[in-house]
C-alpha cells in the first residue's frame, strides 16, 4: 500500500520516501513491520511503477546449415530480414518470417519497469529478494508457429526447419512441430529478455515458416494491473 503524509488538513501521497546520513541521501525502496514472527510489508515502491516497456532492439539473420547448426550472420537489419522472410509488428503482436532455405532469422527484446520518479529496472529485478522486491509479476504469452508448404509444389516432398519462442525464463513446452501449433504459457520472469526465431533448414520445394507471439496489454505486478508500452527500436 501507498503511504500518505498530512500537514494542515492536507494529505498527499509520499510516492518517495527517502533517508539521509552524513550528507548522503538514498530512497527508500520497501518499508516492513513485524509482530511476533508475522512481517507485513506496509509501504512498496511497487506502489509507484508507471508501465512496462518492452524494448524490440534487435534482429539476426543467420546463415544455418541442414542440421540447423548457425554458421554466419548476414545482417541485423529490417531490410536483410526483408530479403529472407519479414519481421512484423502490431501492437502487441510479433511474428518472424522466414522463406529462404538455409537462412534463420531471429527478433530479440528486453523488459523494463518504469517509475513515475523516473528510474528503470529490469523486469526480473522485482521478482527477487535479494535483488530488489521480491514482488509477484504474471502474465500469459499466446504463441503460433507455422510451416507452409508452397502450391506450386507437387509430387512427394520433404522439409525440416527451426523455430523457438522465448519469454522472461519459459519456452513452449512443445519441441517439433511439422505444420502448425499453437498455445499459451506463463513465463517464468527469471529472465529479462524475449526472442523469436522462424528458419528453414532443407526443403525440395518452397516453403515458409513463422513464428508469432501475442502479450497482454496489461502486466499484472503484486496485485495491480500495469500497461505494457511496446518501443520498437527496429531498423
Amino acid at each position: 500500500m501507498p503511504v500518505y503524509m498530512g500537514e494542515n488538513g492536507v494529505v498527499r501521497w509520499a510516492n518517495t520516501i527517502y533517508v539521509g546520513v552524513d550528507g548522503v541521501t538514498r530512497s527508500i525502496l520497501q518499508g516492513f513491520n513485524a509482530v511476533g514472527s508475522a512481517r507485513r510489508q506496509f509501504f512498496g515502491r511497487l506502489d509507484d511503477v508507471s508501465y512496462v516497456e518492452l524494448c524490440l532492439s534487435e534482429i539476426t539473420v543467420q546463415l544455418v546449415d541442414s542440421s540447423g547448426n548457425y554458421t554466419d550472420v548476414i545482417g541485423n537489419t529490417l531490410a536483410v530480414a526483408n530479403q529472407y522472410g519479414g519481421v512484423s509488428i502490431s501492437d502487441t503482436t510479433f511474428r518472424v518470417t522466414c522463406n529462404t532455405i538455409g537462412k534463420s532469422v531471429e527478433l530479440y527484446g528486453s523488459f523494463y519497469v518504469h517509475f513515475q520518479d523516473g528510474r528503470e529496472y529490469p523486469l526480473g529485478n522485482l521478482v527477487s529478494f535479494d535483488r530488489m522486491y521480491g514482488a509477484s509479476v504474471s502474465f500469459s504469452v499466446s504463441w503460433a508457429n507455422s510451416f507452409t508448404r508452397s502450391s506450386s509444389g507437387s509430387g512427394r516432398w520433404s522439409g525440416n526447419g527451426g523455430w523457438s519462442a522465448y519469454c522472461c525464463g519459459s519456452t513452449p513446452d512443445i519441441d517439433y512441430v511439422d505444420t502448425y501449433a499453437s498455445g499459451t504459457f506463463y513465463p517464468s520472469i527469471s529472465g529479462n529478455a524475449l526472442s523469436i526465431r522462424a528458419a528453414i533448414y532443407t526443403a525440395n520445394v518452397p516453403i515458409t515458416t513463422y513464428t508469432e507471439m501475442t502479450l497482454p496489454s496489461y502486466i499484472a505486478i503484486d496485485g495491480h494491473s500495469i500497461p505494457l508500452v511496446i518501443n520498437n527500436q527496429l531498423t
